[in-house]
């Protein structure tokens, strides 16, 4: 029988020792969170658009602004840096931290109001996300549903500025949005003063109602009525179900649809719905997140049935989106002049909220 293998007794550090050791751990540990905030966190390039690039990777943002660090985030991240937790800890105006859109991990994003109009009620929106939604990177309900993704924040930052249409085409106007996700879009229209309704495939999942309950104040929250539906079902059957959750026994007309549910759930259904509910004068307002060829390709084949392309906008810096992805203007068809109307080909028409006063490009104090 071989020998056992003989073990060393550990020899425990004096105090003194083992307090020194302790020390310069910690030490090392916080040199190494310095230089990781520093360099991994924080973006190395100027943009040319007079926004603050302030992070470089998502979960940057997390470690630097996470509240359980404290009242202003974790102070390793604003050492020795032009940085700070107001400038850097939102999405914002003068920050390109939407760039980083989706935050994955996120249970909620603040959300900066550009509009002195929309910033009387409050100066940021706290939109709640559901981190929950995702087991091992694949996620368990409809694509989109629990975050705040890039189509609508697009359609967020345009309805500030009131998607380039006058003041007088949203107020007491009925609103419906397809694919609400978690409602930024629909807020800002009740904000704008319409009658919204969102609908989403997991509406039941309360993110929606939460995310109105915190933001609008008590007397808008009652313009506002969220209908859990799936397009994908019969056209017929879809009607119902929503003239049934807006409490009435048909369906009624809008004046205002918009849809940032993306090219993948764009489908025949969901045209001849947007069709069978646009009132003769309304708008049709998009952010599909694809460009103005991808748009020709894919889905001009389906809407032509039912409506007219009247406007294709460029973001122009509403947004700090790397890839310039236009918004569209929709009217029923029938309803726009030939004149008025815009060839599939023509990609680029002009820019969204060229006029845009009071819009905030720094820090709200």
């Amino acid at each position: 029988m071989p020998p056992l293998p003989r073990y060393r007794r550990r020899q425990w550090p004096s105090p003194r020792g083992d307090m020194r050791a302790w020390s310069g751990s910690l030490v090392l540990q916080g040199l190494l969170l310095l230089v990781w905030a520093h360099t991994l966190a924080f973006g190395d390039e100027p943009r040319g658009d007079g926004r603050i690039s302030c992070f470089a990777r998502a979960h940057a943002f997390s470690f630097c602004c996470s509240l359980e660090s404290g009242p202003q985030g974790n102070e390793l991240c604003w050492q020795r840096t032009n940085f700070s937790f107001d400038l850097c800890c939102s999405l914002a105006p003068w920050n390109d931290n939407e760039r980083l859109i989706p935050y994955l991990t996120e249970p909620w994003l603040p959300v900066v109001l550009a509009s002195p109009r929309h910033r009387f009620h409050r100066p940021w929106l706290q939109i709640h996300q559901d981190p929950q939604d995702r087991v091992e990177g694949q996620q368990l309900r409809s694509v989109g549903s629990g975050f705040l993704w890039r189509g609508g924040y697009q359609l967020f930052r345009w309805f500030e500025c009131n998607a380039d249409l006058q003041g007088g085409d949203w107020s007491g106007k009925r609103y419906i949005e397809f694919g609400a996700g978690v409602g930024a879009a629909g807020l800002v229209a009740a904000l704008n003063g319409a009658r919204v309704t969102m609908i989403d495939a997991d509406a039941d999942r309360g993110l929606l109602a939460r995310n109105v309950q915190a933001n609008l104040p008590v007397d808008l929250q009652s313009n506002v009525r969220i209908c859990q539906l799936n397009w994908s079902l019969p056209v017929a059957t879809s009607l119902q179900r929503l003239a049934d959750c807006e409490g009435l026994p048909v369906a009624p007309k809008y004046d205002l649809l918009a849809s940032s549910a993306g090219a993948l759930c764009a489908n025949d259904r969901l045209v001849a719905l947007l069709a069978a509910l646009a009132h003769r004068d309304a708008w049709l307002l998009t952010a599909w997140f694809v460009t103005g060829e991808e748009y020709v390709e894919v889905l001009d084949p389906l809407f032509r049935v039912a409506f007219d392309r009247v406007a294709i906008l460029r973001d122009g810096g509403i947004t700090a989106f790397e890839k310039d992805l236009p918004l569209m203007v929709f009217r029923p068809r029938g309803s726009v002049k030939a004149s008025e109307k815009r060839s599939p080909r023509s990609l680029i028409e002009s820019q969204a909220c060229i006029n845009r006063p009071g819009i905030a490009t720094d820090p709200i104090g």
